[in-house]
């Protein structure tokens, strides 16, 4: 009789290779090697499927969460922008906010079109090209006096 330490054999580097290489070769129509002795099964033969799971899972929580969280705080600041924040376009040019014309009134959108002073002229733009918002500062709305 088998001792239970030999059914319960997990799959090492070596034979999931092994494993591999003789499953490629089948496909490609060459000799199969033959197949490793798997005892056990069950966990055993689900441990790469839930490292995958995990590492997938980490990814997303050390990489993309925070890239999810950042645009969510972007967008919020692009709907709420005023008269007189200092915006950075997506092609790099800045300019203050001069008159904001929505689509819908009272529904801020994408599409909404956005009156910026840059120097002396005044561009027209949507919503969404709006990269970076610097709220209007109290000093820059008051008149300076001397």
């Amino acid at each position: 009789m088998k001792s239970p330490r030999k059914l319960t054999k997990r799959l090492d580097l070596d034979t999931m290779l092994d494993l591999a290489f003789s499953l490629f070769a089948q496909a490609a129509g060459g000799a199969a090697a033959p197949a490793p002795e798997a005892g056990g099964g069950g966990f055993a033969s689900m441990q790469p499927l839930i490292l995958m799971g995990v590492t997938l899972f980490l990814m997303w929580f050390i990489l993309l969460r925070p890239a999810q969280k950042q645009e969510k705080e972007r967008k919020k600041q692009i709907y709420f922008i005023k008269r007189g924040d200092d915006v950075t376009f997506a092609g790099g040019i800045l300019g203050t906010v001069a008159g904001i014309k929505e689509k819908t009134p009272g529904t801020p959108g994408d599409g909404d079109e956005i009156t910026v002073k840059v120097l002396d002229s005044k561009l027209r733009i949507l919503r969404s090209s709006i990269y970076a918002i610097t709220p209007a500062s109290e000093e820059s709305k008051e008149p300076v006096t001397a």
